[in-house]
């Protein structure tokens, strides 16, 4: 690794890739993020307001591997398996992906099954706290990391809440896993296949291991003129989009064509 002055090392980036791998026999994929929540969002809100659909495609679905509902009173967690023939509620133990062990041993080296004994919801130490694994595991470049966090802007329900963690997934390859923090008792709170229960996002190493080396925080008297005329362009958009909405979007669509394609953009010119 090279270092920069004062010995500090540098940290080596490749451009970012990310693989995903679903180790449960159909459990749903990942999929992109989707920037209209599933068709939820106001149609203005997607015609006009970029900010708010770039943040919402900004990643990757994940979905619970199977239809299954959670209680909890308190003290102890149920659990029902609602693909089950005659659903019905069971005292949470480590409960494990149907037909996974079976799978497992016939798609995995031998060398690794001895270490694949991982539940796909179970409880965690804390009181009303779980671990949710929904059978993947991810490789991404060197110096990129994956942000696990609840769907942006998703409509999910108030009954628990993801823990965000951020997983260094360009050296660690296992289980992608994340903490789910039941807030309601005693109701029903049930998780389908059809519904993102986190997303995922890269992130680069720098953006969190070097904080303070980013930012630069200044005031007002430490503008400069080219400082203080962006900010007036800015504004001034801003005051035509209350006139003609979508006037950014237009913007930053030009913006990213110069800056992603810019030979696509000289053709179409």
């Amino acid at each position: 690794m090279a270092e920069q002055a004062g010995g500090t090392p540098l940290m080596h980036y490749h451009e970012p890739k990310l693989r995903i791998v679903q180790l449960f026999p159909n459990a749903p994929d990942v999929q992109a993020a989707d920037p209209t929540l599933n068709g939820t969002i106001p149609l203005r809100g997607y015609r006009y307001c970029d900010p708010f659909t770039s943040a919402n495609g900004h990643g990757w679905y994940v979905y619970a591997p199977m239809n299954f509902s959670l209680r909890w009173d308190g003290v102890e967690f149920m659990w029902r398996n609602d693909e089950a023939e005659k659903p019905a509620w069971h005292r949470l133990t480590p409960q494990y992906y149907p037909g996974f062990r079976d799978h497992i041993e016939q798609t995995a080296p031998e060398f690794v099954k001895p270490y694949i004994n991982l539940p796909f919801i179970g409880k965690a130490t804390d009181p009303g706290l779980l671990l949710f694994w929904p059978g993947i595991i991810g490789f991404t470049s060197a110096g990129w990391s994956l942000l696990v966090r609840a769907p942006v802007n998703y409509p999910v329900p108030t009954s628990y809440q993801v823990y965000d963690g951020i997983i260094e997934t360009d050296w660690w390859n296992g289980p992608i896993i994340s903490p789910l923090k039941i807030i309601k008792t005693d109701t029903i709170i049930s998780f389908k296949r059809q519904v993102p229960v986190f997303q995922l996002q890269l992130v680069k190493k720098e953006t969190y291991l070097n904080r303070e080396g980013l930012l630069q925080m200044t005031h007002s008297p430490d503008l400069n003129e080219d400082d203080w005329l962006s900010f007036r362009q800015a504004l001034a958009m801003r005051n035509h989009t209350e006139s003609r909405p979508g006037v950014y979007k237009v913007q930053a669509n030009k913006i990213r064509r110069m800056q992603f394609n810019p030979t696509k953009l000289e053709k179409r010119t």
